[in-house]
């Protein structure tokens, strides 16, 4: 009886019939292929992919790959026994007819275990509620989902990931293996770690080789984040004895590896790409078919694919701590100065693989079918797991650097937040004291995302700020700094000013203390800032006179430690990540801003917060002179950096009813508002005590 099979694949990189042969690949996609081919050998079988294979369609080894948008009219049109979403809980909402569905999960769900609990109890319901089962490719992963999302265990089946058995059917000649190590996994999975770990190796093993096949593009991530993060990692390649490849086809590269000696992976996680650990890691098992023996972490699902101690060394611990490089600089100088101990993981490896060849799992997917179709009530009723935070319309992004302290009590601040639905993202330039132990203590009471930025490398607010906005999922943005103490209602007045008006960013009002003094720190804004008046000056939003005076008369100042703006509005602009150093990062984005035509709200009244005090080096003054030339030279400005007078604002500055005729010179461009002129100020323009707009 004829069994109609079909795939569904949603990435965007393109994929089709010719992909596996000609490109390189990640591991879920090479799996996906290699299934499907084997089960279309099958003449029972009639397989289907459905994929971004453009305009491309086509058959290979009797697998249809058809444009991805077919897949409703197939559906209607045909009676599908098996339809399989292919690493996309999110392809089940399409709730395409289908005899069985089946999410076969190979991603990494860890960043779920404590963040994003209202898109996990979302998740939860896919898995569960849209599927008749879930198929994992290890118990690492089996594990993760049942402890995270509650997936009942009758609802998950485990099937290994496979390789393609025809390109590993001779054992190789040890004989003929040079002395290169080789790295094919993702840049930013270890790497880094690698690059640093070279040097010593190399100075012990003259003749000493590392060969790196390593891109983002293998996976389809070509955006200017991911390049940002390969360049980076790669400028460290710069070193004797290193060669950059560009990734290769399989079949190419099992002929690399075929000749190398050692797979080398000081596997960790990474924040960028959401990635905690493997889930199986194909690329591992394909090394090992190719009787390549591996050298990475004991993490994740890689003592599953990898036997320690007997195809590879799996070194425990973290992989950033001195005792890992040392234990992993230890494990490769070992085994290459043991050669018989080498030829043996070399045999067991090429041994072991064979338990992955698809010409063997592939029966292990047709007896699931076969029970699966005969199984009744195989979709559960409702999600499983319940949340307590629902999705976020506020996403705040907080940047900060070993301030342990003070962001303890920014986190107390916002559980006090009238408005509830937010979501914090934490963005972390490097910290090296307690800070992450901290924001551990607040997960029960805030919807926290925390991403850890990487060693700090000089103050970057700008790229930190980035990284939280590219992970941000509100429809208001806020950037808080990681010393301001805000009221409770502090949230509803930002968005009552962008419900009120479009076109806006919006800064709230700040009183800075004069000198530290730790009384009453992080007790409510309203009772703080009444006690400690004679320690507060004014947080003023003035004008600064800083761009050229044709075609643009003035300028905004705009200060991002209290700044709001609406997503659409930001998300594909964010901050120059050029300006490193202090200062003038949000100048910079207010004048382009400005130059958009958008208007700037200075807010006040029930939204009155305190900043900490906290020393400024010299050096500081240094790196906000540099950052302003650096401003200066982008637009090509001629005028120096001169601050005008102080502007005092006096409550909330209104947009309505502004008449730009009843303004004169300098005051052209400003937003409606009342404003008070400090008197005894050398003004360049005569003296106004007051006036109102």
């Amino acid at each position: 009886m004829t069994r109609i099979i079909v795939f569904l694949t949603s990435i965007s990189r393109k994929v089709n019939a010719q992909t596996i042969l000609n490109e390189p690949l990640g591991g879920t996609q090479s799996a996906m292929i290699n299934l499907a081919n084997n089960l279309a050998e099958n003449e029972n079988n009639r397989v289907y992919i459905f994929c971004n294979c453009q305009n491309e369609e086509s058959i290979f080894k009797n697998v249809n790959y058809l444009k991805l948008d077919k897949i409703v009219r197939f559906s209607k049109e045909n009676n599908i026994d098996f339809y399989i979403c292919v690493a996309s809980e999110n392809s089940l909402r399409a709730k395409i007819k289908a005899n069985k569905t089946i999410l076969w999960l190979h991603n990494d769900y860890s960043p779920y275990k404590k963040e994003l609990q209202d898109i996990a109890k979302e998740i939860s319901g896919y898995m569960s509620v849209l599927s008749d089962k879930v198929v994992t490719v290890s118990d690492w992963q089996t594990d993760l989902i049942k402890d995270i999302f509650k997936v009942p265990d009758n609802h998950i089946k485990k099937i290994p990931n496979g390789i393609n058995s025809d390109l590993f059917l001779e054992k190789p000649d040890f004989s003929q293996r040079k002395n290169h190590l080789i790295y094919i996994s993702a840049p930013d999975r270890g790497l880094d770690l690698l690059l640093d770990f070279f040097p010593v190796l190399k100075n012990k093993f003259k003749d000493l080789e590392l060969h790196i096949y390593s891109s983002f593009k293998t996976w389809g991530k070509t955006d200017k984040q991911f390049k940002e993060i390969e360049y980076n990692i790669l400028k460290k390649a710069n070193q004797e004895g290193i060669y950059i490849h560009d990734p290769i086809p399989i079949k190419q590269l099992s002929e690399v590896m075929k000749k190398s000696i050692l797979l080398v992976y000081p596997n960790h996680y990474s924040s960028f790409s959401y990635f905690e650990a493997e889930t199986f890691c194909l690329s591992a098992v394909e090394a090992q078919a190719c009787g390549l023996p591996i050298i990475s972490s004991n993490r994740g699902a890689l003592n599953e694919t990898v036997l320690n101690n007997k195809t590879g060394l799996l070194i425990n611990g973290d992989p950033y701590s001195q005792e890992y490089k040392t234990s992993f600089i230890y494990a490769v100088a070992n085994l290459l100065n043991d050669r018989e101990k080498l030829k043996d993981f070399s045999d067991n490896a090429f041994e072991w693989s064979k338990n992955f060849h698809y010409n063997k799992i592939k029966y292990q997917w047709e007896n699931f079918f076969s029970q699966l179709i005969v199984e009744n009530d195989t979709k559960l009723k409702n999600s499983p797991l319940e949340s307590a935070y629902g999705f976020p319309e506020v996403s705040i992004i907080i940047p900060t650097y070993n301030r342990e302290k003070n962001i303890n009590l920014v986190l107390n601040s916002l559980t006090w937040q009238n408005f509830k639905k937010f979501e914090i993202i934490i963005s972390d330039d490097g910290s090296t004291d307690n800070t992450k132990e901290v924001i551990e203590k607040y997960r029960d009471k805030l919807n926290i995302r925390y991403f850890y930025c990487g060693d700090n490398k000089g103050f970057r607010a700008a790229r930190t700020r980035n990284i939280g906005l590219s992970k941000s999922r509100g429809k208001l943005i806020v950037f808080l700094d990681s010393d301001v103490i805000v009221p409770p209602n502090y949230l509803e007045e930002h968005l009552k000013a962008h419900n009120q008006y479009y076109e806006i960013i919006v800064n709230s009002f700040v009183y800075r203390m004069k000198e530290y003094n730790p009384e009453d720190l992080g007790v409510l804004p309203d009772d703080f800032i009444k006690k400690h008046k004679n320690n507060l000056k004014d947080d003023i939003k003035y004008e600064f006179n800083i761009f050229d005076r044709e075609p643009i008369e003035e300028g905004y100042y705009l200060d991002s430690n209290s700044l709001s703006i609406k997503s659409e509005h930001i998300m594909n602009v964010g901050f120059d990540s050029s300006f490193v150093g202090w200062g003038h990062e949000d100048t910079e984005l207010g004048y382009r801003f400005y130059q958009k035509g958008f208007k700037f709200l200075f807010i006040k009244d029930n939204c009155e917060s305190y900043h900490i005090y906290h020393y400024i080096s010299p050096d500081k003054e240094i790196e906000n002179k540099t950052n302003w030339e650096r401003l200066a030279k982008k637009y090509f400005l001629k005028n120096i950096y001169i601050p005008l007078p102080k502007l005092q604002v006096e409550g909330l500055v209104l947009l309505n009813n502004f008449e730009p005729e009843k303004s004169t010179g300098f005051y052209s461009s400003i937003v409606t508002a009342k404003f008070e002129i400090k008197l005894g100020e050398k003004l360049s323009f005569p003296i106004i005590k007051s006036f109102d707009f």
